[in-house]
């Protein structure tokens, strides 16, 4: 049996686009994300338009100052005892950023890496408990090498503040415009 995948938002409930789950290929934590949050909307009333709630406010305002690069703002909005945590990352292991002296070092170190932080196709999916977001990079390193890859944003909120933030990203392309060993020689082997 075919395992459902989200293709493209095509629908719309209430003023909200929702995905649109078909038959094929599975898209691994894509799919799951997308089933749960198309059933979320339709369990929680599609005729409610929650364009304007809190968390997905501050997500886009989050967004917004991401791609200007605007760490004043950006800090403005995080709790602070925010977590932030790369789930994939190029070492293979969680990174793992805590409170907002830990945000804003990674902020600076990714505003440094990279010279523009554009995204495209961003697509905002909002729980009751929190907010997807969901994005292609359209970035560039300083060199001008182009830096596209895809993430799938999780975030949580309380009150006027970002708390939580699972970051999903395909490492791979990470490490390739980076210049990143992802199989540096074994130490061990090496002797």
């Amino acid at each position: 049996m075919k395992s459902p995948h989200i293709s493209n938002t095509s629908t719309t409930c209430g003023g909200t686009a929702l995905p649109t789950v078909r038959r094929g290929r599975s898209h691994g934590l894509r799919s799951l994300l997308g089933c749960a949050l198309l059933l979320s909307t339709l369990a929680s009333g599609c005729g409610e338009d929650n364009a304007g709630s809190l968390p997905l406010a501050l997500v886009r305002e989050f967004v917004d100052a991401f791609q200007v690069k605007d760490l004043q703002t950006l800090t403005g909005l995080l709790s602070p005892d925010v977590v932030w945590e790369l789930k994939t990352s190029t070492t293979g292991e969680p990174e793992v950023y805590t409170g907002t002296d830990g945000a804003t070092a990674f902020l600076t170190g990714l505003f440094d890496t990279f010279e523009s932080t554009a995204f495209s196709h961003t697509a905002y999916f909002e729980s009751d408990e929190f907010v997807f977001l969901e994005f292609t990079t359209d970035m560039r390193t300083p060199a001008g090498e182009p830096y596209r890859n895809h993430y799938l944003i999780k975030v949580e909120t309380d009150g006027p503040y970002i708390t939580h933030i699972e970051d999903y990203f395909n490492p791979i392309v990470t490490a390739r415009t980076l210049g990143i060993d992802l199989c540096p020689a074994d130490p061990v082997q090496a002797h």
